[in-house]
């Protein structure tokens, strides 16, 4: 009985995200009146094999346990009663990676902005990298890839007063990206950033890196010490006028 069973058809995997999917394969046949379990065994590198059991008329499973942005082997087997075994189908997919954290925008000038998000999570060991593609109205898509470990950039390349839309995915080596993350910003207008500086007075930074409080200091000092030899010289002329 067992070795004149049929295979069922392909498995098939449908709704792939970064720790689940869903596989669909077709019943074996000639299995009327023989009692018998499915057995989904998959795995991946760096983990055990794992086994995941379903009724006999089951044509589908969902397994919710996986890893994100990892390759899994899935076979199908039908286990009967006495122990014996025949395999129904394989298949072989490709988890989703997870997706970076919030997106925040910091440091928002007339013409660039720093993102700042959260790594994406349970990654480790999955090669990957961040793409970061931005646009606003009338400009093409642009886009900045990151290493794995980033968790800002700073993009120098945008065009004052404009709504700007950040998309984030993580990207595997095959092209499987996560899903996105988002935010959107306005830059500022050129009149804005130049109030913007002047506003911040003797605190600012000067355009050589150094700070407008320290050169007004040292302005303060120079005229300290201009006081104090004008006063040592009149002391002086004093002196010897006695």
């Amino acid at each position: 009985m067992i070795d004149s069973l049929s295979a069922a058809g392909r498995v098939r995997a449908t709704d792939v995200k970064s720790r689940s999917v869903t596989l669909c394969w077709e019943s074996p046949v000639s299995m009327e009146g023989v009692s018998y379990e499915i057995h989904i065994i998959y795995g991946c590198e760096g983990r055990k094999p794992r086994r995941h059991i379903s009724a006999p008329n089951t044509t589908t499973a969902a397994l919710s346990d996986l890893k994100p942005g990892m390759e899994y082997n899935f076979s199908i087997t039908a286990v009967f009663l006495s122990g014996s075994h025949k395999k129904i189908s394989s298949t072989c997919i490709h988890t989703k990676p997870s997706a970076p954290g919030r997106v925040r925008a910091t440091d928002v000038e007339s013409r660039s902005a720093r993102l700042c998000w959260e790594r994406p999570v349970r990654m480790e060991g999955v090669s990957y990298e961040i793409l970061i593609t931005y646009s606003c109205e009338g400009e093409e898509p642009r886009s900045h890839i990151c290493a794995p470990n980033a968790t800002t950039a700073a993009l120098s390349d945008l065009k004052p007063g404009m709504e700007y839309n950040f998309n984030i995915t993580a990207v595997l080596p095959n092209g499987i990206c996560s899903k996105t993350s988002s935010t959107c910003i306005h830059t500022n207008s050129e009149e804005e950033t130049t109030n913007n500086r002047s506003s911040l007075g003797p605190e600012a930074e000067a355009e050589d890196g150094s700070s407008y409080l320290a050169q007004s200091s040292d302005v303060l000092i120079s005229g300290y010490m201009a006081q104090a030899a004008a006063a040592a010289e009149v002391d002086s002329l004093s002196s010897e006028d006695q």
